[in-house]
């Protein structure tokens, strides 16, 4: 059946006190198409259907049929069940269907809050569980909007174990090389945020949202103390590395849209040859090199990201901590074709530097780069890796959440991914902060950039016992992109200038280059040859 929004906005009850859908109940101003407020931005109550008309191509959502298991009589609450189905017009707390989004079709279920707040019962667990097990059948993507209160409580035990169950299900979509977005909004908490609300490949929080386990007053009332206003909101939740995207209710279809298109393009692109009779230009100035590669003004991750991709969202957070803005992941297209990104990232400013951390990479972000990496593995994307950072984040905190473990997962997952890697050092890599994004396929640098095993001062005094840095001294260290490339430890140095388009079309060609080359080689060739090179790193220090 086709899913219809009622033209007339019905009133609705809030704090005993009859309001009208057209207005702000915060402010009292107007609402827009999409019950946003446009004076304070507050977002209003949105039904299920007329979200599903929101996010929808026209007249394609068709609800799809699945056996609605009804115990609330079993559990002495059917009057309320036919009071939320009589002030809804809904069977249960939740509609699936199938739709097209942008001309792709998905699954599309949306929870309905208004209905005993979206509470997961028997019935909604089974709902969102024969859907996925549809959509794996069916190799379909999966959108879920989410807003609920938690497990129906008065079924006690029975919805307890629906968790289980549709993470069940979730997980065997997954191993088939499936998509599944999860879209929280307000509110999503208990035990739908700790089951499938935040199990999407990638998790999207409209503004405005509570998204969290235990309830706000739950916890103050247990702890005896008054939480932060901040607390259990999308930016929280950002903050602790829960939610990839931060959306405005407008914006969500569009950036479903772009997902669904760049995790789904197949489009092959055109090689570009990249020849530049500058490019094996030597710099015999390691002093210069050392100081080009740090200066500030130096372009930076970010504005790499800005001028190779044509279009890219950003996706955030580790999933366990936090989001490190040290490393940019995400996902993007370049020449029509899609590619997983983690770019290190420095700043110009005192204010840059402190937000990036100066560059200097936490466990969560070689852990958020580690799970990004994961998805373009499921979905078969290849992987940009751009390198800059003077090392690894060497803090007591770091130490404290694991920093050490948190390269050896790199190290030893990208040694196996089973997808295409491309790296390249644009400014400073050093030691296993570097390493650690530089397990891949093809690796180029820069011509002015440098990649050492420890800073050069360090190195200078732990070997030579020397505070002053000279060029004499420097040249033991082989840190130029010329040295590695005579080593054997990278493929290509790529000409550079102090014209930002100028090295981003270069990197941009190297990218493409490399990719059209490795793309013909099977997944298992790829693997093997990944570990042939990883074997053969230090064979010009064996002298074969």
């Amino acid at each position: 059946m086709n899913i219809l929004v009622a033209k007339k906005r019905s009133n609705i009850i809030r704090n005993n006190k009859i309001e009208n859908k057209d207005i702000c109940f915060k402010c009292n101003g107007k609402l827009d198409e999409f019950f946003v407020c446009k004076t304070c931005g507050n977002n209003s109550y949105i039904s299920a259907k007329q979200r599903i008309t929101h996010i929808s191509d026209e007249n394609t959502f068709k609800e799809l049929s699945f056996n609605k298991i009804d115990i609330s009589k079993k559990c002495n609450y059917e009057d309320r069940i036919n009071k939320a189905k009589e002030n809804t017009d809904l069977n249960e707390a939740i509609i699936i269907g199938t739709c097209s989004i942008g001309g792709i079709k998905v699954v599309l279920g949306v929870m309905e809050s208004k209905f005993m707040m979206g509470t997961l019962s028997v019935s909604v667990g089974e709902t969102i569980t024969s859907a996925f097990e549809y959509a794996s059948v069916n190799k379909l993507p999966v959108i879920l909007f989410c807003a609920s209160g938690g497990a129906r409580i008065q079924e006690g035990v029975f919805s307890l174990v629906q968790m289980a169950k549709v993470n069940a299900a979730i997980k065997r979509h997954s191993d088939k090389g499936l998509l599944y977005i999860s879209c929280l909004t307000n509110p999503t908490m208990g035990g739908v945020t700790a089951s499938f609300g935040l199990l999407g490949d990638i998790n999207i929080a409209e503004k405005n949202s509570q998204i969290g386990f235990a309830g706000k007053s739950i916890i103050e009332n247990l702890y005896n103390e008054i939480l932060d206003s901040n607390f259990q909101t999308e930016q929280y939740n950002e903050n602790n590395g829960m939610i990839d995207i931060i959306a405005d209710r407008k914006d969500i279809r569009n950036i479903l849209l772009d997902l669904l298109k760049m995790i789904n393009n197949n489009n092959k692109v055109v090689r570009i040859d990249n020849k530049d009779e500058n490019k094996s230009k030597t710099n015999d100035d390691l002093l210069e090199t050392l100081k080009n590669a740090r200066d500030i003004d130096r372009f930076k991750g970010k504005d790499y990201l800005i001028s190779i991709f044509d279009k890219y969202i950003e996706l955030k957070g580790d999933r366990i901590n936090s989001n490190d803005t040290s490393i940019l992941s995400g996902i993007g297209n370049i020449e029509n074709k899609s590619f997983i990104f983690n770019i290190q990232n420095k700043g110009r400013t005192l204010k840059e530097n402190r937000e990036t951390n100066y560059g200097l990479t936490r466990p969560e972000g070689y852990r958020k780069a580690l799970r990004i990496s994961k998805i373009a593995e499921k979905f078969n994307i290849p992987i940009i890796n751009i390198i800059d950072s003077a090392g690894a984040d060497p803090s007591i905190y770091s130490e404290k959440n694991g920093q050490a473990i948190a390269i050896a997962d790199c190290l030893y997952t990208f040694s196996d991914l089973k997808t295409i890697i491309i790296s390249i050092v644009v400014g400073e890599g050093s030691s296993g902060g570097a390493l650690a994004l530089s397990v891949c396929d093809s690796i180029g640098m820069l011509q002015k950039s440098i990649y050492t095993v420890i800073s050069p001062e360090s190195y200078l005094k732990i070997m030579h016992k020397e505070e002053q840095v000279s060029n004499e001294l420097l040249k033991s260290m082989r840190f130029t992109a010329n040295d590695l490339f005579e080593d054997k430890i990278i493929d290509e140095v790529i000409s550079e200038s102090d014209n930002l388009n100028y090295n981003a079309n270069n990197i941009k060609n190297f990218i493409l280059n490399k990719y059209e080359i490795l793309r013909k080689q099977d997944i298992q060739e790829l693997i093997n040859n990944r570990y042939e090179r990883i074997r053969n790193w230090d064979i010009v220090a064996k002298g074969e």
